[in-house]
């Protein structure tokens, strides 16, 4: 065996500068190989090109006079028509990418929305969407301005997902105070069929946090993780309203959440307020 050391291999122009593999012999690659990478189709193409468009991520093969997707690269979020599923996907298949608004449609949203997608806590993912103004509910399996676009209330995952949360709402949306708090008038959607004192459990999912509330009591909207504290507290103490909501203390979430317990109260029935975040709660 011999080995062959070139930079460049260049075909005759009296063979309209082809190199030609013989038939009845292989081109055999060990290492790696690049098709053309370009922008837009080539000219001139014959039955057999092969390039790969940068633009619309996609590897195209040319045959019967037209150009061939064979492979699309996953959406990436930059446009309507190249929504990513959820932030969550888009985290999966673009981990370098920074927090910022993407175009996202789950499956059952029936339109692609910019929503803003925080990919700095645990592994980013965590996509969420503003309500602004919109119907106030008070009972969890009602309806709310969501539920059209396809999302839900979110489901608070954890800690990190709660700094996420209040680092949009200040840095994006410009609110702090009692304006960040009118977006946190309740802890996510999180509730129960009944009332009970739970004052000597922690407010948490116990599946994903090794302890927290029984089974079957406090849960979020798709049963997953949850999480409002990583100790006990002296709430829900037992007046609550079947599947209403918890609410905030009025100075939580502080502007300067860094991770820390929740505060909060289940006493009565309480809404979302007119202002709530929306999410595909795809990230588990």
């Amino acid at each position: 065996m011999s080995t062959l050391s070139v930079h460049d291999i260049q075909g005759f122009s009296t063979y309209n500068n082809t190199v030609r593999v013989p038939s009845g012999h292989l081109l055999q690659i060990d290492g790696n190989l690049r098709v053309p990478v370009l922008t837009s189709n080539p000219s001139g193409a014959a039955n057999g090109f092969m390039y790969y468009n940068s633009s619309t991520r996609e590897l195209l093969f040319y045959e019967g006079g037209a150009w061939h997707a064979l492979f699309t690269g996953a959406p990436d979020g930059s446009s309507s028509s190249n929504a990513a599923a959820s932030g969550y996907q888009l985290a999966l298949d673009y981990p370098a990418k920074t927090s910022g608004y993407y175009w996202i449609k789950s499956p059952s949203m029936p339109q692609p929305l910019q929503m803003w997608v925080d990919m700095d806590e645990e592994g980013g993912g965590f996509d969420m969407y503003a309500i602004t103004g919109g119907s106030s509910v008070n009972d969890a399996r009602n309806n709310h301005s969501g539920t059209a676009l396809g999302l839900d209330l979110v489901y608070p995952r954890s800690s990190y997902h709660w700094r996420a949360m209040v680092n949009f709402v200040r840095g994006q949306l410009g609110q702090t105070g009692g304006n960040l708090r009118s977006y946190f008038q309740c802890p996510g959607k999180v509730w129960n069929t009944s009332a009970g004192n739970y004052t000597g459990y922690v407010m948490r999912n116990p599946q994903y946090y090794g302890n927290g509330v029984p089974a079957n009591t406090w849960r979020t909207g798709d049963g997953g993780r949850w999480w409002l504290r990583n100790n006990t507290y002296s709430e829900p103490n037992g007046n609550y309203t079947p599947y209403s909501f918890l609410y905030f203390w009025s100075s939580y979430p502080p502007d300067n959440y860094n991770l820390q317990d929740l505060l909060f109260d289940d006493a009565g029935t309480r809404s979302t307020g007119s202002n709530y975040l929306v999410s595909t709660n795809a990230k588990p």
